[in-house]
């Protein structure tokens, strides 16, 4: 089992400050969908990045690992629960500014921006250690790839409730 010298447990103060701070933020906004809707786009978030983590940070890739060991333990899975309000986030202000045309790219490649920043953030704090070569670099076609599904999500949703 692989350790990391993390100082102050400065990974697990970012991964628990993130989820109480984006959690608040989405319970606070005004309502935009019904709840079921709300949890859905939530849920959407973690389910991707599970799978896209379990992907690419275990064997043959084994890209990076999270937190302080390469082994899964309680704090992974709350690194994994940070993504729920972000992509309901992304949901929210893409159904609020009734993102269409090609503004739609404009939109994807912000939040995209937006990813690779809080990647670089969660870097510094000890969340992610990249390995065999990985840099941040290589995350972007994953924002991309999981903004689309977002909007691919949102679209199928929306048009389900008319």
């Amino acid at each position: 089992m692989n350790g990391y010298n993390i100082p102050y447990h400065s990974n697990v103060w970012f991964i628990l400050i993130t989820i109480v701070v984006m959690y608040t933020l989405q319970l606070l906004l005004p309502k935009r969908f019904a709840l079921f809707q709300s949890v859905l786009f939530t849920l959407a978030g973690i389910t991707f990045v599970i799978i896209f983590d379990n992907t690419i940070c275990v064997p043959p890739f084994d890209y990076y690992d999270i937190n302080k060991y390469s082994s899964f333990e309680l704090m992974d899975f709350l690194a994994y629960a940070m993504y729920g309000p972000i992509s309901y986030l992304y949901i929210y202000f893409y159904d609020k500014f009734q993102v269409k045309g090609y503004y739609n790219l404009i939109y994807i490649l912000l939040w995209t921006v937006l990813a690779i920043l809080a990647e670089y953030v969660a870097v510094v704090m000890g969340v992610y250690h990249y390995k065999h070569g990985y840099t941040i670099l290589f995350s972007i076609p994953v924002y991309l790839f999981v903004q689309s599904l977002n909007t691919v999500l949102y679209h199928v949703v929306v048009s389900s409730r008319k």
